[in-house]
Order: C-alpha cells, then structure tokens, then sequence
C-alpha cells in the first residue's frame, strides 16, 4: 500500500544496513588471511566468495551493475552467482555500484518480482 511504503522502505533499509554490516566483518574476516600479503586480490576474493557461498541457504538475488569499479563486474557477479545455489543474478548494463540510487524504480520492481517469486 502506497502510504506504507515509506515505513516498508525503512525497515528493508534496516535490514540491509544490518545485513551488510555483518557481511563486510565475515568478509573482511576471510578476505584478508587469505590474501596473507600476496596481494593476489583475486585468489583471495574467489576463497572468500567460496566460503561465504557455503553460508546461503536462502533464496538470493544478485543485482550488480557492469560499471561498477568498486566490486568489478566481471569478477564479481558472474562467480558470485555460480557459486550460491539456486541464486538469480540481474544484470544492470552501464550502472555503477549505487544501484539503490541509480535505478531505485528498477531495482525496486526486480526485489519486488523476486520476493513474489
């Protein structure tokens, strides 16, 4: 219902800010030791995805824009997706890591088609 949206939007927002918040100390967690001063940010990126990977037992959807210099297309969201089962990955041609700003209309109908799915 539209006059919940801006209630809706909060507690998502919540919950992502949470989630996120988690996922970047698990990640760091890996990430780091498995780069053990190589600087091989590729190996260590794969181990990390890998083991996080191992964690997703619920439904999950991808969403990842292919300029995002941040977290590189290319070796992220196709690994990504391969690697947590059953996943749905959606690809923004020319978006940059701010999806949520970017393409909020877009992203918004995609999480909605997804959670309805």
């Amino acid at each position: 219902m539209p006059e919940h949206a801006a209630s809706a939007s909060g507690l998502l927002n919540t919950a992502q800010e949470g989630g996120a918040a988690i996922g970047v100390a698990i990640a760091g967690t890996l990430f780091f030791p498995a780069l053990g001063g190589t600087g091989d940010y590729a190996h260590a990126l794969d181990t990390t995805l890998i083991l996080l990977a191992a964690f997703c037992a619920v439904a999950t959807l991808i969403t990842h824009g292919t300029a995002d210099l941040g977290a590189p297309y290319a070796l992220c969201a196709p690994r990504t997706h391969e690697l947590v089962k059953d996943s749905e990955l959606i690809t923004y041609e020319g978006a940059a890591h701010g999806l949520f700003a970017t393409h909020a209309d877009r992203l918004s109908q995609d999480l909605l088609a997804f959670a309805k799915s």
